[in-house]
């Protein structure tokens, strides 16, 4: 990414996908502002076109009448070798560790934050997260190969 300035204007140009990720992690926990993929859409989309979503996720309330999906990246790049193997094991998904990163992502997902708010807000309601688990596989070996080879080691890339 590069910052120009032309006067008094800035103009932003080859900002990624990840540059938007990595900005909004830089803000307090709690401002509302939108997701990385929601910031790219709003700012970059009508320029470059729309950038496909890094690492899919998806959340739900039990009785599936809220839903959430978003990009995970982030998490993946922040989160603990130690994590993400958790989250590997209990199968991408409808477990502990996905709820985690759903939970991380609404710091600054206001759609996730939602779902999560609808499940708390009711009596005897969950939610479950799932990560697309191919699209993280993939992902992991591009930035994270130290990750992947621990994956792979423990047959969790099957």
């Amino acid at each position: 990414m590069r910052i120009l300035q032309d006067g008094s204007r800035y103009l932003i140009v080859d900002v990624t996908h990840e540059d938007v990720a990595n900005l909004w992690r830089l803000l307090p926990k709690g401002v509302e502002v939108p997701g990385p993929h929601e910031v790219w859409s709003k700012l970059v989309d009508p320029i470059m076109g729309k950038p496909e979503i890094a690492i899919p996720a998806d959340i739900h309330t039990d009785d599936h009448q809220h839903r959430a999906e978003f990009d995970a990246v982030a998490w993946f790049q922040y989160a603990s070798d130690g994590v993400i193997l958790e989250l590997a094991r209990s199968g991408w998904g409808g477990d502990y560790p996905a709820d985690d990163v759903a939970r991380a992502c609404a710091d600054h997902n206001k759609e996730v934050a939602a779902v999560l708010l609808a499940a708390e807000s009711q009596d005897e309601m969950g939610f479950e997260c799932h990560v697309n688990k191919e699209r993280a596989l993939a992902w992991l070996n591009e930035h994270r190969h130290g990750v992947f080879v621990q994956l792979e080691q423990k047959d969790l890339t099957e």
